[in-house]
């Protein structure tokens, strides 16, 4: 997935096939919210994201986990615009441990507790014991604790928590759940209804493969099945992920949710990096693909806004799980195995081509920042070799943010220092300003007494690191 404004979702040219109902599914979804709703439907002049969660609410038990909130479907749209049943909140609970992990992950590791480390424990131990007892077939009112909690914690979750007069929202970052696809692409429709602005996204041909999406800026959707096979086959067409397959894709797309809420300007290179790392830490592992759909298309990534995908960033796409050396097993331990396996001392990282098994070049970087660009042997070589540089930089980011989390400046991870930096980034900064935070560290990592002798760059001292790693 690449980070910018939106996660990273694929987007396709026309596809030969039938087109996705969009509009049918989405109609039939605002129907049956506007069944269900006391009082007139929200319209007016408030944001987009706003009139589309008013609209929404409805059909939706919120599970209200600090910052972040689950919405789990009370009623669901079937293929043939019927009404179908509730999703389990079991099938959520998972989700909803893993989610309170991951806020206590960013609490620890970018400091938003403000200092008060007791609170925030306080406030992640009842959070914890609530999620655990999600069940049965309503959510269950919070106390006055509780939801001191939840006002707490989403305050810390805001860009400028220390400022009192700062606008509260009205709901939290929310991830949207679909039990299967025609719920999937009827959120979808519905986006595109309630904002017509949205339809160049939101009603892409590729919806019907597609799965970890962005919606809003602090939403988005999260499908419990994969589409069809093929980029024009049935777009009802289910393939129901395994439970840790679903656990891993609501956690990575939320890590994204979490980090352009709380950093707009973050690289699309460390987005990626992020996301692994955090999923990894809240659920043991990550097999998700970065493109969001379970195998390889060729369709283009394009990002809303006009923000282009720069580098290495861009081969995210090429990602392929099947002969990939960084799957099965390697996440769990951050890819360092596989990584320096990889690394030749003079010649750089072997890049397989996925087509033949063999090492068909090495790449000696930068991979990551500014300075790092698509080399030509990897632009014009076959797709097997594209596949495997693209595996290749997928297990890169995720270690190098592993590597910042392990290495200690005066007491504080480098990774704190990284995530402080991108905070106090403008949400426009990608637009102009150049991905400059391994500048950022460097001048860290020199000033500090520790810095590692003779090492002009973070990225060279991270392949150092690594090459202790077999």
């Amino acid at each position: 997935m690449l980070a910018a404004f939106v996660l990273a979702t694929v987007f396709a040219p026309s596809l030969q096939g039938e087109p996705v109902p969009y509009e049918a599914l989405g109609n039939a979804l605002i129907a049956a919210a506007d069944a269900r709703r006391i009082g007139e439907a929200p319209r007016g002049n408030a944001e987009p994201e706003l009139v589309f969660l008013r609209r929404m609410e409805p059909l939706h038990q919120r599970i209200r986990l600090g910052a972040i909130e689950i919405w789990v479907p009370s009623v669901t749209v079937r293929c043939d615009l019927s009404l179908g049943p509730a999703m389990s909140l079991g099938d959520a609970a998972p989700i909803a441990e893993a989610a309170v992990k991951l806020q206590r992950q960013w609490v620890e590791l970018a400091g938003l507790d403000g200092g008060d480390e007791a609170r925030a424990k306080k406030a992640f131990t009842r959070l914890d014991a609530w999620a655990h007892s999600l069940g049965g077939s309503r959510v269950a009112e919070i106390g006055p604790e509780l939801a001191a909690d939840n006002a707490w914690l989403a305050a810390r979750f805001r860009r400028d928590p220390a400022n009192p007069s700062a606008k509260q929202r009205e709901y939290g970052m929310v991830l949207f759940l679909a039990p299967e696809r025609p719920q999937y692409l009827a959120i979808l429709g519905a986006g595109g209804i309630v904002d017509e602005r949205y339809r160049i996204w939101f009603w892409d041909e590729s919806g019907r493969r597609s799965a970890g999406t962005p919606l809003f800026p602090s939403s988005c959707l999260v499908p419990f099945a994969y589409g069809p096979d093929a980029n024009d086959g049935p777009h009802c067409e289910n393939h129901p992920l395994a439970r840790d397959e679903r656990l891993q894709l609501a956690l990575h797309t939320l890590s994204h949710l979490v980090a352009r809420n709380l950093a707009p300007a973050i690289p699309s290179w460390f987005g990626e990096g992020l996301a692994l790392f955090d999923t990894i830490r809240a659920t043991g592992a990550d097999e998700t693909l970065c493109t969001g759909v379970r195998d390889f298309t060729t369709t283009l990534t394009s990002l809303p806004g006009g923000l282009p995908t720069l580098g290495p960033a861009g081969m995210l796409r090429w990602v392929q799980r099947d002969a990939s050396p960084f799957r099965d097993g390697s996440s769990p331990r951050f890819f360092l195995k596989e990584l320096a396996a990889a690394q030749d001392p003079k010649r750089g990282f072997g890049i397989l081509d996925f087509g033949t098994g063999l090492v068909a070049q090495y790449e000696r970087g930068p991979f990551l920042g500014s300075r790092a660009v698509v080399p030509d042997s990897i632009a014009t070589a076959p797709d097997g070799v594209k596949h495997g540089y693209a595996e290749f930089f997928r297990a890169y980011c995720g270690a190098f943010v592993d590597y910042l989390f392990e290495q200690r400046l005066d007491k504080q991870r480098l990774l704190r220092v990284a995530l402080v930096e991108l905070r106090k980034r403008s949400p426009d900064a990608n637009a102009g300003a150049p991905d400059d935070l391994l500048d950022v560290l460097e001048r860290a990592m020199k000033t500090a007494a520790d810095a590692t002798p003779g090492s002009d760059s973070v990225e060279r001292a991270f392949d150092e690191w690594l090459s202790r790693r077999r």
